[in-house]
């Protein structure tokens, strides 16, 4: 792999339905890029809980994934369109030793080699071979440490949403975030788009960090 940074972002699906902030986030993306390998995991289409989730959702979550990869193709960027389930890349855990999710990144790590920016939907397939959704935010933090990132961003709502620190500590992204930590990620945040473009493009420090308060 490149001597680059490795970095994990997390999107929700509303900012990617947000012309504004969808046409700042490609300019973000395209910045990133340059100095970065980059996997993005973005968010459900609708926040109904994956047990619930039928065809028409499913279909709905693949397009959004197809449509992202295919604006950032539009600007020359290597997006490549993926469901947690491609690749095996994502699968549950079949035997007492794999339990939960379980993420196989060698073909991750192939397409970011290649400088490629893997664009993930929380899609896997059940025991039946059916597709259901996952917790994109679990889904994210697992890709994360298997691949060892150097950075796990989770995109929330601007800051003022989080400024009570008791409130953050159970957010699912906070949650996500220290397990990933504990797994092999090296730095997570929590941030809005602002507080991402201070951290990257200028250097500056972001509040939000998530620590692993045992380690």
């Amino acid at each position: 792999m490149r001597t680059m940074n490795t970095i994990v972002l997390h999107v929700r699906a509303a900012e990617l339905h947000d012309a504004l902030c969808f046409n700042r986030l490609k300019a973000d993306i395209r910045k990133i890029v340059q100095e970065n390998c980059l996997v993005i995991v973005h968010g459900r289409q609708a926040s109904v809980p994956p047990e619930r989730d039928n065809s028409p959702q499913i279909a709905a979550l693949t397009t959004l994934n197809k449509t992202l990869a295919a604006k950032l193709s539009e600007e020359l960027l290597p997006a490549v369109a993926l469901a947690a389930h491609h690749l095996g890349l994502a699968t549950q855990g079949s035997s007492p030793d794999e339990t939960g999710l379980v993420i196989r990144p060698k073909a991750l790590l192939h397409i970011l080699q290649q400088g490629g920016i893997p664009i993930i939907a929380p899609i896997i397939k059940d025991a039946g071979h059916q597709e259901k959704t996952i917790q994109s935010e679990e889904l994210a933090a697992k890709v994360s440490a298997a691949i060892q990132a150097d950075l796990l961003i989770f995109l929330i709502e601007p800051k003022e949403a989080i400024q009570d620190e008791v409130k953050r500590r159970v957010m699912p992204e906070n949650k996500c975030a220290v397990q990933s930590l504990r797994a092999g990620t090296k730095r997570a945040f929590l941030t809005d788009m602002s507080g991402m473009e201070q951290m990257l493009f200028h250097r500056k420090v972001v509040p939000i960090e998530v620590l692993d308060n045992n380690q």
